[in-house]
């Protein structure tokens, strides 16, 4: 399977001074709360930034900015901090989108409202989901209190049966090596955390749905797969 393309520079700009002969489809976009950062065909990397007043402003803004460029995968460091109606408008028009990559995390929040906002977070997600074109789903938890990972344990049952398109789920566990929990506000995991991974292929001989386990290596190749100009190429 062809392997991801490497990012060989970079450039700041901003959504407005993006021409359309400038603008080459991403395949990759990774978002917080700073900035959205798309991966191109080619090996630039291209950060758009997007530092809003408020969150209506800051979901807006990147609604729209998905919209104009169409990902074929979308990685969210902060993915509660998102709401239903954010969920409704990804996936109304979401095209391309093929491979989502969310980490859950709440380093300012105490165990009950950890629960109930992954509680809140996991209803609207999974309602509007379903009408998506998701090949893949892997998530992050950078949770360490064992009432939360208790909470999320049933998470890729709940996916397979919600989306129909779905083939492969995955879940890692974020621990940090001195104890505190990973932060959800970088583009990837840091480098000093130790990541405990479960992947699934999705059968879909008996109802429900039934989680096939498959190697790392497989998931590895799954995830490598669906981020390459390869198969990003196969959607345009």
């Amino acid at each position: 399977m062809a392997s991801f393309p490497s990012a060989t520079s970079i450039f700041n700009i901003s959504a407005q001074t993006v021409s359309s002969s400038q603008r080459t489809k991403p395949h990759h976009v990774i978002i917080n709360s700073c900035y959205l950062l798309s991966k191109f065909h080619w090996d630039t990397t291209c950060t758009i930034c997007h530092r809003a007043m408020n969150l209506q402003l800051e979901r807006d803004h990147v609604l729209d900015l998905l919209k104009e460029n169409r990902p074929v995968v979308l990685r969210f460091p902060m993915a509660m901090e998102k709401d239903g109606d954010f969920w409704r408008q990804l996936v109304a028009d979401d095209g391309r989108l093929r491979y989502l990559i969310l980490t859950l995390s709440g380093r300012d929040l105490d165990v009950s409202s950890c629960i109930d906002r992954a509680t809140q977070w996991t209803y609207h997600i999974l309602k509007y989901l379903g009408t998506s074109q998701l090949i893949c789903v892997r998530i992050q938890i950078g949770f360490t209190a064992d009432v939360i990972l208790q909470a999320l344990e049933g998470l890729p049952r709940r996916f397979a049966r919600a989306i129909p398109s779905l083939r492969y789920m995955a879940m890692e566990w974020l621990t940090h090596k001195l104890g505190a929990p990973p932060r959800a506000d970088h583009d990837h995991p840091c480098e000093d955390c130790i990541q405990q991974s479960s992947w699934w292929r999705l059968e879909d001989t008996d109802m429900p749905r039934v989680l096939i386990p498959v190697s790392a290596t497989v998931g590895e190749h799954v995830d490598a797969h669906l981020q390459s100009a390869e198969f990003a190429s196969t959607l345009d």
